[in-house]
């Protein structure tokens, strides 16, 4: 089962370009839209909030969930890029999560 999300989360992350890499901005709304962009940013959470992998960790004993993990950081990035409107509900709805994690590495 995890093998086939990860690609589902490679073919999300090819909907964000076109040609040269450029952003696709409708299909950027549309995963918004849909909450594709919520979904990566739980997953991310929970495997940082609630089960408490670090990514060392995850890599190494988890291989399958950490491309998963990583690959929900690569659709956020392509989804954010030059769309100001998801750089706005990242910075509001995930940027806590992302700190609060740093935060603890600081300790």
């Amino acid at each position: 089962a995890l093998p086939a999300f990860e690609r589902c989360i490679l073919l999300l992350c090819r909907l964000c370009e076109v040609k040269g890499g450029k952003a696709h901005a409708q299909r950027q709304d549309l995963l918004r839209n849909l909450d594709v962009l919520r979904l990566a940013m739980q997953i991310v959470a929970t495997i940082l909030d609630h089960l408490h992998l670090k990514p060392a960790l995850l890599k190494k004993r988890f291989p399958s969930l950490h491309r998963i993990y990583f690959g929900c950081h690569i659709l956020l990035e392509k989804a954010c890029h030059s769309n100001n409107v998801n750089k706005r509900d990242m910075v509001h709805d995930f940027l806590p999560t992302v700190q609060s994690y740093l935060s603890e590495d600081l300790e």
